[in-house]
């Protein structure tokens, strides 16, 4: 019963209806969301690849409760002692596996390290691939209609090639409004194989209390890369930007 198989059983007992979505890391940042259904994906058979996500979901559910634990409890024993305190019992047999394959004390510092990262973790938990060969570009960032007044829907296209394989990494696609905080979100790419892929997001400029939408200029950026997109950790190896793109459109008030 190999660790391989125990991890991604669970992930088909807890993550099966889960969307290939991330939120990513933006203070104060709204969400855009990346349809799955309108990025073209490679299928992908190998058990690896659910056990990767099985991490990264978990990670990112789990690492606040996680810190809270070490912080307010301690951790006077091993994994299972620091695992059993979490609140989910299939996150704490999810934790126990992934503590169990670097031990406890590499375990506490990757989860303690400053601007946690769920690929980079992942990444040093063996869980996830990563390559220093990827290669890609964003060839296309553009908006229908490129200009117009509050309430207009804007169809947001990006396509990006990659030309040789990403072990896990992230497309990312951000709206930088005149004033405030930008949205984005994006997705993670596993084991994606060259080819062109792309992407079409719509954002209905409708004003509310989180979204003012005034007017002005809203620059829209779009990256691609091996590992996160904007990571502080990595040496370059683990985590680098494979391409960038941007454009922009009007809301004319």
């Amino acid at each position: 019963f190999c660790r391989m198989f125990a991890l991604v059983a669970l992930y088909l007992v807890t993550f099966a209806s889960a969307a290939p979505m991330m939120n990513l890391r933006a203070a104060g940042a709204s969400k855009i969301n990346v349809p799955s259904r309108l990025v073209r994906s490679v299928p992908h058979t190998d058990e690896s690849v659910g056990e990767c996500k099985v991490c990264i979901n978990f990670v990112e559910q789990a690492l606040n409760e996680l810190i809270q634990i070490i912080t307010k409890v301690g951790v006077s024993g091993g994994c299972a002692e620091l695992c059993g305190e979490l609140s989910s019992r299939l996150f704490g047999q999810i934790c126990d596996i992934l503590c169990t394959i670097v031990g406890i004390e590499e375990f506490i510092k990757l989860l303690q390290k400053e601007d946690p990262d769920p690929i980079y973790i992942c990444t040093e938990l063996k869980t996830c691939a990563h390559v220093t060969t990827a290669k890609g570009n964003i060839t296309n960032v553009s908006v229908d209609p490129p200009s117009g007044p509050q309430g207009t829907t804007f169809t947001i296209t990006v396509d990006y090639t990659i030309t040789s394989a990403i072990g896990t990494g992230e497309f990312v696609v951000g709206v930088i409004p005149p004033q405030g905080a930008p949205a984005q979100s994006g997705q993670v790419l596993y084991g994606t194989q060259p080819g062109a892929y792309g992407a079409r997001l719509s954002l209905q400029a409708q004003p509310n209390e989180q979204d003012p939408f005034n007017a002005g200029t809203y620059q829209v950026v779009a990256e691609l890369c091996e590992g996160s997109c904007g990571s502080s950790h990595g040496d370059g190896t683990i985590t680098y930007t494979l391409g960038k793109g941007s454009g922009s459109f009007k809301i004319t008030g």
